[in-house]
Parts: structure tokens; C-alpha cells; sequence
């Protein structure tokens, strides 16, 4: 009996390298400035074109496809932006309301007070008084009138700060002597539990 060894068939690697060089020296000689102005510009010029025109035209869809994402891009960010100004515009215009509404109750204290004055002994002028060009008119002790001065030559904040440590009857005493931007400025800067029990104890009042 004969045994026979077979040989290993070699691989032909010439079918693979080959087809890959000539890619590589035809991307080189398109990259090459000489060489791609003559594939160009030169005698491959109309191949060169036919070549672009199907490029072109197989590349259409990619094109096509990232300019509707650009698309779809843009109009996603203009409605944020409409959606950001449309929720500013509903903030100023519920800040408008709430700064109408303390003027409003500024008006009804002022006109509550002036309507049911407290009641006080007339007391002579005072040096403090006749600073302030109040005189001793009377039916507004001067400690009233001077907070009153006092918290109008503030800061609304700190005014603010102060009339929350103190009564509610009280600070709608001196409310009833400032002006009304004055006292907006500052139902504006109190807390909105504060500012109602405030509108609310004024109301009572009446």
C-alpha cells in the first residue's frame, strides 16, 4: 500500500492584494494635486464627469435625508423658542395681574382708613412732627406717621422684612399713609400668604 501526502494547496493572495493596490494608487492619484487636476481636467475629463454625475445621483438620497434632519432640526428649535417666549409672556402677564390687584387693595385700604379714623387724643406738635410737615393734625398718632415716612424712603425689601414682624392692624396703619406705588412696592416684595392676610385683615376692617 502506497500512501501519498498531499500538498497544501498554497493561497493565491495575488487575487485580494491586487484589486486593493489599485484602489490605493487610484485614491492617491485623485488625492494627488498633478495627477487629480490632469484625471480632472485633463484628457479623463468627460469620464471624470460621468463619474461625478452618478455619484452625484447615488448620492442624492443622503443629501436629501441630512437636509430634511436639518429641516426637522430648525423647526424643532423655533417652536422651543415660541414655546420659551409664549410661557414668558404668560409670567409678565401674571405679574401685571398680581401688581394690579395689590394697587387695588392699596386703594381700598387707604380709602378704608381715611373713611373710619382711629380714634386718638389731640396731641400737640411735636418737634419730630413738624419735620416730617405733618403739623399735629391729628387723628394719626406720630409713630404712624413717622413709619410711614420711613418705610417710603426704604428699600421695598427691607420695608418688607420689617411689616412681616409686625401686626397686621398695625402695618394697615401705616399703609394708609404712604402712597400707593409705595405700598405695591412693598405687598410686592412680602410673601403671598403675608400679603393676603394682610388685604384680608384690611377688608375686616372696613
Amino acid at each position: 500500500m502506497i500512501v501519498t501526502r498531499r500538498r497544501p494547496k498554497r493561497r493565491n493572495y495575488g487575487k485580494i492584494v491586487l484589486p486593493v493596490l489599485a484602489l490605493l494608487a487610484l485614491a492617491g492619484a485623485l488625492y494627488w494635486p498633478p495627477s487629480h487636476n490632469v484625471i480632472v481636467n485633463g484628457p479623463l475629463k468627460p469620464v471624470w464627469g460621468v463619474l461625478g454625475a452618478v455619484g452625484n445621483q447615488a448620492g442624492k438620497p443622503l443629501t436629501f435625508a441630512a437636509q430634511q434632519q436639518q429641516i426637522a432640526d430648525q423647526n424643532r428649535k423655533l417652536r422651543d423658542d415660541a414655546a420659551l417666549r409664549e410661557a414668558d409672556r404668560k409670567d409678565k402677564e401674571a405679574k401685571d395681574r398680581q401688581i394690579a390687584a395689590l394697587r387695588t387693595q392699596v386703594v381700598e385700604l387707604q380709602s378704608s382708613a381715611k373713611a373710619t379714623p382711629l380714634p386718638a387724643p389731640v396731641a400737640k406738635p411735636t418737634a419730630a412732627s413738624a419735620d416730617l410737615g405733618l403739623g399735629g393734625a391729628a387723628a394719626v398718632p406720630d409713630d404712624i406717621r413717622r413709619t410711614a415716612a420711613y418705610w417710603s424712603s426704604m428699600d421695598a425689601d427691607k420695608a418688607a422684612a420689617i411689616a412681616q414682624k409686625l401686626p397686621d392692624d398695625y402695618v394697615n396703619r401705616v399703609f394708609a399713609q404712604m402712597s400707593p406705588d409705595s405700598v405695591a412696592d412693598i405687598m410686592n416684595a412680602l410673601p403671598a400668604t403675608v400679603a393676603a392676610r394682610l388685604a384680608a385683615s384690611a377688608k375686616d376692617a372696613k
